[in-house]
């Protein structure tokens, strides 16, 4: 009897400066770097009722020391990512074994998937999945709740859809719950 079918969320933290989304990250030395990538595992049926989840801080290489801006909007401190950061080669290795199946799809709210991809070869290493394994959810979630994709973040999402949210903004599994609890949304009105 084989394993139930699923499907994955991906939420990560990338480095940020005040005023960086606005400017997509285009100031000078600004580049979105990993420091904390999320998952959370869903069955693939009616409930997509969580499974498991999984969290790993990355210690940015480009830009190690983390700006005031991004520790107040994440709580992630420098001495986390210091102390329990690992290098992004080991965070995909993680990333990987916990997955398990390599065919699963993962979602995110935006294109977590490619900016991984673009840290991998922004640095120099290779990376690990299948870019066609990442489909980007967040123009099928803005025209469910009628916003403009650049109007709000996954962490807007328990106040645009109404329920509690599942953690503190801005961490990389309270946002992905966020995102899943929009994918049923979603499925409930056939959406998804």
């Amino acid at each position: 009897m084989g394993q139930e079918p699923r499907i994955a969320v991906l939420d990560m933290e990338w480095t940020s400066w005040e005023g960086a989304w606005t400017r997509g990250w285009s100031g000078p030395g600004e580049f979105r770097e990993v420091v904390e990538i999320g998952l959370v595992t869903l069955s693939d049926d009616v409930a997509l009722t969580e499974v498991n989840h999984f969290q790993v801080y990355v210690r940015p290489i480009l830009n190690p020391t983390l700006s005031t801006y991004f520790i107040n909007l994440t709580g992630i401190t420098q001495a986390t990512v210091d102390s329990k950061g690992v290098t992004l080669t080991a965070a995909q290795e993680k990333m990987h074994r916990y997955l398990e199946d390599a065919s699963m799809d993962i979602y995110s709210h935006g294109q977590d998937g490619e900016h991984l991809r673009l840290n991998c070869e922004r640095i120099g290493i290779p990376f690990l999945f299948e870019p066609e394994r990442f489909i980007n959810i967040n123009i099928a979630i803005g025209e469910f709740i009628g916003k403009s994709i650049s109007a709000y973040t996954s962490s807007d999402l328990s106040a645009e859809l109404g329920f509690d949210p599942p953690g503190d903004s801005h961490t990389a599994v309270a946002d992905c719950r966020c995102v899943a609890e929009a994918l049923r949304a979603l499925r409930r009105a056939g959406k998804f």
